[in-house]
């Protein structure tokens, strides 16, 4: 800013040459030297984006975990909002810790709430007495977490509630929670121009695991269904599909159905 302002003095005083090369020679020589910086972490990239403008613009911190939080869950977090939880019920989900309030009960104890965001919505945990000191340091807030838990009744069948059973970094369960994914297809629709655009998309995945030893890589199946015979045959390729967002992008694109297998 004082660089500007001293440029701005200079043309105002009408400190220039008369061909203006002595005027670029001299705020060249008197400009600020740009210090080196490290760069930032592609999270704390989106999160500074997310700060200024209210919304990510170069992508979403979420997106190496694309297919965990949609296809290794048994529920995104907008589909647990609509959940009629029953009893013995055993969910999973998970997203980026995106809050944590402390509090307090009614009887004086610790509490925290812990509010979630995925793709699909926001929800919120909470964590009493042994949960705090086992999960309190893994909910805070820019941490993408995966929670798994039970819903069960209170005593004398009162109301249902859920049980906090396990907190884990997404990190850690990244590319384990889908093994494989199967494409399904009737048989006049294997074609060249399919062929071509599955040979592209695992190429791809190739290529990003190349560049990012975690890019996950599943199996490859196909359920192929003959209308003239009446008949299904399931087939299974020696080739790897990449189970990213990238990859399952390209499959809705194309319309190729598919179905990905979860671990359980």
């Amino acid at each position: 800013m004082r660089y500007g302002q001293q440029v701005q003095n200079a043309r105002q005083e009408h400190q220039a040459s008369l061909f203006g090369d002595d005027d670029e020679i001299v705020q060249a020589a008197s400009r600020p030297v740009i210090q080196h910086a490290v760069p930032w972490s592609d999270v704390a990239r989106l999160e500074r984006e997310r700060e200024l403008v209210g919304i990510f613009i170069s992508g979403n911190p979420l997106d190496p975990y694309y297919v965990e939080l949609n296809h290794g869950v048994t529920c995104t977090l907008a589909r647990r909002e609509e959940l009629q939880p029953a009893e013995g019920m055993e969910v999973s989900f998970g997203g980026m810790v995106i809050a944590n309030t402390p509090k307090t009960t009614r009887k004086g104890e610790p509490m925290q709430i812990v509010k979630l965001e995925d793709f699909t919505g926001t929800t919120e945990i909470v964590l009493f007495g042994r949960n705090i000191h086992a999960f309190g340091a893994l909910c805070q807030p820019g941490t993408p977490i995966l929670v798994r838990g039970l819903y069960t009744a209170g005593r004398f069948g009162g109301e249902i509630r859920f049980r906090l059973d396990s907190v884990i970094p997404l990190d850690d369960v990244r590319g384990q929670l889908v093994d494989g994914v199967v494409l399904r297809m009737a048989d006049d629709n294997l074609d060249r121009n399919t062929a071509a655009i599955l040979n592209d998309i695992i190429a791809q995945g190739e290529r990003d695991l190349a560049e990012d030893p975690r890019t996950a890589m599943g199996s490859l199946s196909f359920d192929i269904y003959s209308p003239r015979y009446n008949r299904r045959l399931r087939m299974r390729s020696v080739k790897r599909f990449p189970l990213t967002r990238a990859g399952l992008q390209a499959l809705d694109l194309n319309d190729i159905d598919y179905e990905l297998h979860r671990v359980k």
